[in-house]
């Protein structure tokens, strides 16, 4: 009876996850945030402190 599996330990070989399947992927390949960055830079509010108080500048059109 040694070699009957559980009902736990067929339910855990179920879920366990394939190591084969992760695989990573850097954000900067999936997204080109430097040209995503340089588009809305212009229209971003800049932020501006002066002693205590914090300012937000934003581009007029």
């Amino acid at each position: 009876m040694e070699n009957q599996l559980s009902f736990a330990d067929c339910e855990y070989r179920q879920s366990a996850p394939n190591p084969e399947r992760k695989v990573f992927v850097p954000m900067e390949a999936l997204v080109p945030w430097h040209r995503i960055e340089a588009v809305i830079e212009p229209y971003y509010p800049k932020r501006v402190t002066v002693g205590d108080l914090t300012h937000y500048i934003f581009r007029q059109k």
